[in-house]
Order: C-alpha cells, then structure tokens, then sequence
C-alpha cells in the first residue's frame, strides 16, 4: 500500500512538472519595437479595442494609428466616457515600448500620460498592457488593447 502511494504521488509530481513546463512554453511574447519597419507593420496594420481602468472609471475606446516610427507616434483616440469626439495620442517608442500622451479630448475626457508593452498572444494577435495618469487627478490605472484586424 505505501507503495502505490508513493507512485500515486510521483506521478502527480511529474504530471505537475509537465504542466507547468508546457505553459512556460506557450507563454506570450513581449514584442520589443526596434525598427520604423516593425512599428508601422504592428501599430498601423492594426485598429486597436482598448479598454482603461483606475479607481474612478472603467472606459473602452477605440485607438486608430495614423503615424508609427520610433521617434513619433500618432493617432486617433475616442472613448466610452466622451464618445462625441477623437482625442490626439502622440508619442516615441523607447527601449521597445510605446510612451506618450492622449490630448485634445473631448469634455468630459481629461489628457491621460501612457506607457505600455506589446505582446505577440501563441496564436499570433498582438495586444497591449500597460499603465496611464490621468492628468487632472494624477491617479495611475491600467490600460490592455486588443489588436483588430482592419
């Protein structure tokens, strides 16, 4: 009996290994933006569905790039909580991440600083994470965008 009970435990130790193993190796990927060439092929090649969360406010919004290169990013930005009118995001890619600031947004939208990672998903999509500060307030919350296919 305290035989099979040690097999009994080996094997939940070693199916436990494999299981974990096998989601280290499917893990996401942190996508490092080094070239023109692949920011405009990752932030232009796809509309963004972004959704952003602090203390105060839980908001979706869309994020449309118009202009991507590691010394300048642009683009498009409408959100839930001032759906009347687009916001500018413009910003830089340093170390491989996209930083920058959403302004002229509409009433009642505040300007909010960002800062997120890129990452490829093991079925190929792309997505967002990351931080922002809304300006007025200073409070920080998170941010995740999910890539759309134009």
């Amino acid at each position: 009996m305290k035989t099979f009970k040690f097999y009994r435990s080996s094997l939940l130790i070693i199916l436990g290994v494999f299981v974990l193993s096998s989601n280290t190796m499917s893990a996401d990927e942190e996508i490092l933006i080094d070239t023109d060439e692949k920011a405009k092929e990752i932030l232009l090649g796809h509309d963004w569905e972004c959704k952003f969360k602090d203390a105060m406010h839980s908001v979706t919004s869309e994020m449309v790039y118009e202009e991507a290169s590691l010394k300048k990013v642009t683009a498009k930005v409408k959100n839930s909580l001032c759906p009347t009118g687009w916001g500018t995001l413009e910003g830089k890619i340093e170390e491989g991440r996209v930083s920058g600031k959403v302004t002229d947004v509409p009433a009642p939208c505040v300007s909010i600083a960002y800062d997120i990672k890129i990452y490829k998903s093991a079925d190929g999509s792309y997505y967002k994470k990351g931080s922002h500060m809304n300006d007025l307030s200073g409070e920080i919350g998170q941010m995740g965008c999910v890539a759309v296919a134009k």
